[in-house]
């Protein structure tokens, strides 16, 4: 695919197609309907004119309907400083600076002939006439007026130049957000062995291919803990597992011990859903991150997980009254998968009278 299209890029072909952005707006999701916007625009240009809406090409059906939903940065995230002086150029902070310039550079100008023109008047007075005297004065007035008038411009061309830093400012600090969201995605791929990453990505993809990888990496992690877990048991049992699969392993061990078996494969089904929660709120806090800048907070995080706690509790609740465990067994595996809460919540939860 061609280079994802940026805000101003599809904003210019709605500008000349409104045809194309009723098609995309009506169904973005459909690709018909990006082949059908495609179709059209070539067909316009066909009399001569250069086609940029071709297939797989940089305004492509594909591309536009990605740069509604998920546009490209027109920025280099590898170079915050740049980056900043690209919003400047952009915003028209070089015109306004060089505007102030010369209305500075003017009003001094100005300043520096007029204070010449009335000295060399003042060192004629003695030599003139009282002619001459009227002129210095006369000088002086208009000159007043006139510097008047440069100064305003000055102050106007100072409040323009103001005006702009501070929605470069603005602008900066949403590219450094965006930053932000992108570094945090970065450092998580990198921990769960994720490839082809690059900071200039656009956000959509790049958390594809992190969350791709940590779902991958959980799967993974529980398949060989599992297996392990297995060949415990097993071994406990006086099963030999040589030679066999997980499944036939699995087999073995529930026609052996079937409670056993159960109570070890929900224990391993509470350390995947775990496992997918962290992964959940990891999510979570880097979207929160991204919403408020560099500033993080783990409240959504602790909410989160005060909900799972409550959540598995309740289900650990059920299979006790159920008999598919006893408090104790129930204690444990919150004990295990929460540390930090207080596992106790079984007894007040569960009545002693519960088995009867």
């Amino acid at each position: 695919m061609a280079d994802q299209l940026t805000n101003e890029q599809i904003q210019q072909i709605y500008a000349a197609r409104p045809d194309v952005q009723q098609a995309f707006q009506a169904n973005p999701s459909k690709m018909s309907e990006a082949k059908r916007a495609t179709n059209w625009y070539n067909t316009y240009l066909a009399g001569g004119g250069q086609s940029l809406f071709t297939p797989g090409g940089t305004y492509s059906g594909q591309n536009v309907i990605q740069a509604m939903t998920n546009p490209a940065s027109p920025y280099d995230y590898t170079d915050p400083y740049g980056a900043r002086a690209a919003i400047g150029t952009k915003l028209g902070l070089d015109t306004a600076t060089s505007a102030e310039q010369a209305a500075r550079a003017a009003l001094l100008g100005f300043q520096d002939t007029t204070r010449a023109q009335i000295n060399a008047l003042r060192a004629n007075r003695d030599l003139s006439t009282g002619l001459e005297a009227g002129f210095e004065a006369q000088r002086t007035r208009e000159a007043t007026q006139q510097e008047q008038v440069l100064a305003n411009e000055l102050t106007l061309a100072q409040q323009k130049r103001l005006a702009l830093e501070g929605k470069v400012e603005s602008e900066y600090q949403v590219f450094q957000q965006e930053r932000g969201k992108r570094e945090d995605l970065l450092l998580e791929g990198y921990k769960y062995g994720a490839t082809g990453l690059d900071i200039n990505m656009s956000v959509g993809d790049l958390a594809s291919k992190v969350y791709k990888a940590q779902e991958d990496y959980i799967e993974n992690q529980a398949k060989k803990e599992w297996k392990q877990k297995l060949k415990e048991m097993a071994l406990s049992l006086g099963i030999k597992t040589k030679g066999l699969s997980a499944g036939e392993i699995e087999k073995k061990i529930a026609k052996r011990n079937k409670k056993a078996y159960e109570q070890a494969e929900e224990e391993h089904n509470l350390k995947i859903e775990a496992a997918k929660l962290d992964m959940k709120n990891t999510r979570s806090i880097m979207a929160e991150r991204g919403k408020k800048g560099s500033s993080r907070s783990s409240i959504s995080n602790t909410e989160k997980r005060d909900k799972a706690f409550e959540s598995a509790a309740k289900s650990l609740v059920d299979k006790v009254l159920s008999g598919k465990m006893n408090r104790e067994q129930a204690k444990a595996q919150l004990d295990n998968f929460y540390p930090d809460y207080d596992s106790n919540v079984i007894y007040s939860l569960v009545p002693d009278n519960y088995e009867q």
